[in-house]
């Protein structure tokens, strides 16, 4: 809806219809070198016309999309770990002295000892996946945060662009949008 209140719905329709006839006067005239170069200038002028008539729409859509990016990302842009990956844990400590113990459920394995960065006040440990599971893992100690090092995953955002294309070309004729 967005996108049709923001975009010039008839200005779109006649850029379509111009880009059209170019393109079916290079077929038609596919003999005459003239009307051929004629018809690719005249396309490439209205692809540009039709593309800064969408940049108002587009503008509008990415604003709430550029703040919505991080929690998309946080939510689907991690991969799972599959049996044999490995990961980091890190537990950011409130003080020096605290000596943290990483507990774990048994299809993880605790690959190493932990390694304390004392200018960072962080402890961090190689986690393996022993098998598929799921369960806590536990950080004891006078801990401010843990972070987990997991395997990026950017497929989320193909799926999202197949998903939002394939909605907005199904409900186009249902909402009168022209794009």
């Amino acid at each position: 809806m967005a996108f049709k209140l923001t975009s010039n719905q008839r200005a779109l329709k006649a850029a379509r219809r111009q880009l059209r006839a170019h393109l079916l006067a290079i077929r038609l005239f596919a003999d005459d070198p003239v009307l051929i170069l004629r018809s690719q200038g005249r396309l490439l002028i209205w692809t540009a016309w039709y593309m800064a008539l969408l940049i108002p729409a587009f503008l509008v859509i990415a604003i709430p999309l550029f703040f919505a990016w991080d929690y998309l990302d946080a939510l689907w842009g991690r991969a799972p770990l599959a049996a044999g990956d490995t990961m980091i844990v890190t537990a950011r400590l409130r003080d020096n002295a605290a000596r943290p113990q990483l507990i774990v459920p048994e299809w993880l394995a605790v690959d190493s000892p932990p390694v304390h960065v004392a200018a960072e006040r962080e402890v961090s440990w190689r986690v393996r996946v022993r098998q598929q599971g799921s369960g806590d893992v536990k950080v004891t100690g006078a801990i401010e945060s843990v972070k987990v090092g997991y395997p990026r995953s950017e497929s989320w955002v193909l799926w999202f662009l197949v998903i939002s294309s394939a909605t907005a070309l199904a409900l186009r004729r249902k909402l009168r949008v022209t794009f």
